[in-house]
């Protein structure tokens, strides 16, 4: 079976590394081939969950394992409860606001990547406090950092105005089975978001793993739904 990785924005195939004997086809948010054919197993993390689902609605995949879930916005009252608040707003009112939001993201993941990251690691719990403090995955999160909001930002803001956008009419078109995979403690996207997915597809299993962030989760998930 085909596997096949969409990661999240900011974020790249660099997170793949945080587990590196796992196998998967990391899906670039640039231009590029879509996986196509029968018995696809389709792996999507955070605001990568959409770009999968969308995948296994318009063909037959065999699986599908969403990890820290991004929910479509219009089934919860997620925003108050998301560490990313302020961006997923600022792309709500497009325009300056988020060319002005994106552009200090550059800056400062250029002047100051590790300001910038304890920045958006502030308020972690349980283990994504540990796994925030690993040099190793600091210095991922910082290489997935410069090029995503450098280069590829104009991929971002497309994929943060996506996200927003009304698109929980995608889930009625996902016809195979769909595991969800969620840290309680994940401050980036709420468990509530995992629960009103689960609610809304027709076919699915919640996993919750206690004690795990955003990017634990993914760590903890992947050893899981990937293959070796």
């Amino acid at each position: 079976m085909s596997a096949y990785y969409f990661h999240g924005l900011p974020g790249g195939p660099e997170k793949l590394e945080i587990v590196p004997e796992v196998s998967l086809t990391a899906v670039p948010w640039l231009k590029g081939a879509m996986p196509r054919g029968a018995g696809l197993h389709l792996v999507g993390f955070s605001l990568g969950a959409r770009r999968a689902l969308a995948v296994a609605a318009a063909q037959e995949a065999a699986r599908v394992d969403l990890i820290a879930p991004a929910a479509p916005l219009a089934l919860g009252n997620f925003l108050p409860h998301m560490a990313g608040r302020a961006v997923f707003e600022a792309a709500q009112r497009g325009g300056w606001a988020l060319r002005s939001l994106v552009l200090g993201q550059n800056l400062a993941s250029r002047v100051g990547p590790e300001w910038l990251i304890s920045q958006m690691f502030k308020g972690a719990q349980g283990a994504e406090v540990e796994l925030a403090a690993d040099p190793e995955f600091r210095g991922i999160f910082k290489q997935m950092l410069q090029r995503c909001i450098g280069i590829e930002r104009s991929a971002y803001k497309n994929a943060l105005r996506a996200a927003v956008a009304p698109w929980q009419g995608l889930l009625l078109r996902v016809t195979c089975s769909v595991t969800l995979w969620h840290g309680t403690d994940d401050t980036w996207a709420p468990l509530a978001m995992s629960e009103a997915l689960s609610a809304a597809l027709p076919k699915t299993e919640l996993r919750r793993l206690p004690g795990l962030g955003h990017y634990s989760a993914l760590k903890a998930a992947l050893t899981q739904v990937a293959p070796a």
